[in-house]
């Protein structure tokens, strides 16, 4: 219970700090929770949706839990209750379709989905 509290805390805290500090180029959603510290850095344009949820390994690592580098014409958008594992790096003009779980890396450009989140496949 404790934990939850930090952790809506510390989202409240990024979501803050980087609205301003970041030029508008990063937006979170209300319910951010964020358990372990938090790193985003580049000059594009990260969303965020509705009660993202950053989550440090199953160790406990207090290594930093998200590192999303990207160049000015990257996009990334994450939707509405997402699961972010430690690990978790989001590729350049990703979407990440709400509800998904990612645990490593992403390719860059890909719709994700489900959990685990796996590349969309377009249809036919």
């Amino acid at each position: 219970m404790i934990d939850d509290l930090i952790a809506r805390l510390r989202g409240e805290y990024y979501r803050v700090k980087l609205r301003l500090t970041s030029g508008g180029r990063v937006q979170i959603g209300r319910g951010f929770k964020c358990y372990a510290p938090l790193d985003v850095g580049g000059t594009g344009r990260i969303v965020l949706g509705d009660d993202v949820t950053v989550r440090r390994d199953a160790w406990g690592s207090r290594g930093t839990s998200l590192q999303t580098m990207y160049t000015p014409d990257a996009s990334i958008e994450i939707g509405s209750g997402v699961m972010l594992l430690k690990g978790a790096v989001v590729g350049k003009r990703a979407v990440v379709r709400p509800g998904s779980v990612i645990m490593r890396p992403t390719a860059p450009g890909v719709t994700l989905s489900g959990f685990p989140a796996r590349p969309e496949t377009p249809e036919k």
